[in-house]
């Protein structure tokens, strides 16, 4: 009987410092605006192609909407990240509400992703054949980074 008691501390105890664990490690990011970053390194990859007026209007549009996702979904995980904070400093706390705050913060991201996807499918399909071919030779400039 008390050897159950010790093996489910240890297996709570563990759980505790692995969530804190790679909490506490974070990204290099972690705490900063990546949207910023984010938004800046595409403003100045756009900058080098020479839109006409139609596209500049067309990609400010599109930048705008990303902005204001990014923005949403930093809020989103800092409400998350209060919510799993708030838990964890309880007497004792519920891992099973840790993880189903986690996940549910997580579930945020894949949608988000996939709609900034399409929104730069979108933008490619306003260029011309001579930016979109300087947009595939970046982009097959980065892909390379993953041939070592």
């Amino acid at each position: 009987m008390i050897k159950s008691h010790i093996k489910k501390a240890a297996l709570i105890a563990g759980t505790v410092f692995i969530l804190v664990g790679l909490i506490a490690c974070g990204r290099p990011f972690a705490g900063k605006d990546r949207s910023d970053y984010f938004l800046k390194g595409m403003d100045r990859k756009v900058a080098s192609l020479d839109l006409n007026a139609e596209q500049q209007a067309y990609y400010d549009r599109m930048r705008a909407e990303m902005k204001a996702d990014l923005e949403a979904l930093k809020k989103e995980r800092k409400e998350t990240a209060g919510k799993i904070k708030a838990e964890l400093s309880a007497a004792a706390p519920d891992m099973k509400k840790v993880s189903a705050f986690a996940k549910e913060g997580m579930q945020k991201h894949p949608k988000l992703f996939e709609k900034q996807i399409d929104r730069l499918t979108e933008f490619y399909s306003q260029l011309n054949a001579e930016q979109q071919k300087e947009v595939r030779e970046f982009i097959d400039k980065r892909l390379s980074r993953f041939d070592s």
